[in-house]
């Protein structure tokens, strides 16, 4: 938004996910968590072969994250086996993501690793309380990335070195590769808040004493 900047403070979370509510995964169910005052929804989504988006249940078998979607998918993970698993998070204030934790990677005797991809955005109103409905990419402004690996243990992924702020992730398996699979075991941010640019409160301030100075000289007139 024009006329504030963003700027972060040292105050790290960890979502761990191991509870959560709406435990029954129907398709478009929303799972929420809180830690220390902090909330998030998640919800399970995938892009189909012909680039629609539909909504997944999103899993939380063992306290892990997984997706499983509507064509005839016989695993909860996040895949891209097939249709593109996907996994969005609204939080209820600004955060800056920096790390998550990847489980139950790939397909066991079928090999496969971990490659994935994550967005984030800064969407107006607040998606916690006005939940996004995803139909395109559109509401995602920055691609932080892509984090490739051959390795097929679990692993944690560290990310966003250019601290970006938004109150909107999304992360998927890499799209142009179909042997990617994992859960989601937990994520790490840290709370950010939205401060005024000074040199637009400069502005304002200027304009402020020049109002107050007008006012005062017609008050004496």
């Amino acid at each position: 938004m024009a006329g504030w900047l963003l700027a972060s403070e040292v105050n790290g979370i960890t979502f761990d996910f191991s509870g959560g509510n709406n435990s029954g995964g129907s398709y478009g169910n929303i799972r929420h968590y809180t830690v220390d005052g902090l909330s998030v929804n998640v919800s399970g989504w995938s892009l189909d072969d012909s680039g629609t988006w539909r909504t997944g249940q999103l899993k939380a078998n063992g306290g892990k994250l997984g997706v499983k979607n509507s064509r005839n998918d016989n695993t909860s993970k996040i895949d891209n086996s097939g249709w593109t698993d996907f996994v969005l998070f609204e939080f209820s204030e600004a955060v800056t993501p920096f790390q998550i934790d990847l489980t139950n990677v790939g397909y066991g005797r079928a090999g496969g690793d971990s490659d994935l991809s994550i967005w984030l955005s800064f969407i107006d109103p607040n998606p916690f309380e006005n939940h996004i409905e995803l139909d395109s990419f559109s509401y995602f402004s920055t691609l932080l990335g892509h984090s490739m690996t051959s390795e097929t243990s679990s692993r944690s992924v560290s990310f966003n070195g250019g601290s970006a702020v938004g109150n909107a992730m999304l992360i998927s398996p890499y799209g142009n590769h179909s042997d990617d699979s994992f859960k989601i075991d937990s994520l790490s941010v840290e709370r950010s808040i939205r401060v005024p640019d000074t040199g637009v409160t400069f502005v304002m301030l200027v304009l402020g004493i020049g109002i107050t100075a007008g006012l005062y000289r017609l008050s004496r007139s």
